[in-house]
């Protein structure tokens, strides 16, 4: 089955070698800076990782997302609407927006987003979908 990921499910589907699913699956082209963002706070906020390995990791991350089925955000009025009408941020209501008009699942590791989202779109998380992890 395909999934549209956010930026959290594909960096929890590498940390957990689960990749295979995310070659299956579609995202959008806002994945790739999203996922910089989190190396970025691993790195300086968290210190769970040093600069060299964040270098690794983002080098990793970029040629997973080369693999990955990638769209284009193109129907802006329609995202700010699902942004609006579901107080999300521009950024999660373009994964909501695109799962919603491809009729797919979105996953996502976002627990506030879930929750927001789960009477308008159907919507799921890593954990779930690998049977409980």
């Amino acid at each position: 089955m395909k999934y549209v990921l956010d930026a959290s499910s594909i960096y929890k589907l590498a940390d957990v070698n689960k990749l295979d699913l995310a070659m299956d699956s579609i995202t959008i082209d806002l994945a790739r800076y999203e996922l910089g963002n989190a190396v970025l706070k691993d790195c300086l906020i968290h210190k769970r990782i040093d600069e060299a390995k964040a270098q690794q990791l983002i080098e990793f991350l970029y040629d997973i997302m080369d693999n990955i089925d990638t769209v284009p955000i193109i129907h802006g009025k329609d995202v700010l609407k699902t942004a609006t009408n579901l107080k999300l941020s521009f950024y999660d209501a373009a994964y909501v927006q695109y799962a919603k008009a491809a009729n797919l699942i979105l996953v996502t590791e976002d627990e506030r987003l879930e929750k927001k989202v789960k009477d308008y779109i159907k919507v799921t998380n890593v954990g779930n979908l690998l049977g409980g992890m």
